[in-house]
């Protein structure tokens, strides 16, 4: 598995600073959202990084090569599904970096905050996203995909902005959950964001389990 996750990211050693270079620009433009601009940014580059490694696949037919060799069909699928979480993890850095700069810098220019609350949201957000698009690219390849995906991508997106909106209109309802999380440790918090979504995440990675071990190439 470490070595098909490492082949995912090597395959994307340019692209990686172009996702640094976006991350930047999200930091400053989506600044006003607070965590919620954090989880999105995370997100737009997860879907960058991990849908990239899948067109590099179909492109170069590594995907052919692979069901080829004497590795497991589920170990193919669980690493595309734990590369989702090395990704997160290296764009959540690569945010802590940014502010690090900034602050260091003291450069007069506002960033999202970076919390742990918004950290779990970064990672529910790519969890659920990733669980509804991957069982299509096991079922039928990246690029027959890539459409329904690339609109999924967006309605995730302008979901997350309805529910902000919706919100911001419920100030009593916004109250009450944020009593509610301030009972909590931000540990607590963070389950309350993660746990569902992992539910999910596993019950994908079995449906795409079963589209790609009766797929024909």
């Amino acid at each position: 598995m470490y070595h098909l996750i490492k082949k995912d990211l090597l395959v994307q050693k340019r692209a990686l600073l172009l996702a640094l270079c976006l991350l930047v620009w999200f930091s400053l433009t989506f600044s006003g959202m607070g965590i919620a601009g954090l989880s999105l940014s995370v997100l737009a580059v997860t879907y960058f990084l991990t849908f990239g490694a899948s067109a590099s696949d179909e492109k170069n037919r590594s995907d052919r090569l692979l069901i080829s060799l004497p590795v497991r069909k589920s170990l193919i699928v669980a690493a595309k599904y734990v590369s989702v979480y090395v990704i997160v993890a290296l764009t959540l850095f690569l945010v802590y970096f940014i502010h690090l700069v900034i602050k260091f810098l003291q450069l007069p220019v506002d960033v999202f905050p970076f919390t742990l609350e918004g950290a779990a949201g970064s990672v529910a957000a790519s969890t659920l996203y990733c669980a509804l698009s991957f069982p299509l690219i096991f079922k039928y390849g990246y690029m027959k995909s890539r459409m329904v995906n690339f609109i999924l991508f967006f309605l995730t997106i302008g979901g997350s902005s309805f529910f902000l909106d919706w919100f911001q209109e419920n100030a009593g309802l916004i109250q009450k959950i944020k009593e509610f999380f301030a009972e909590r440790s931000d540990w607590e918090t963070a389950a309350l964001f993660v746990t569902p979504a992992l539910v999910i995440y596993i019950l994908s990675y079995c449906l795409s389990l079963s589209f790609y071990r009766k797929r024909e190439f």
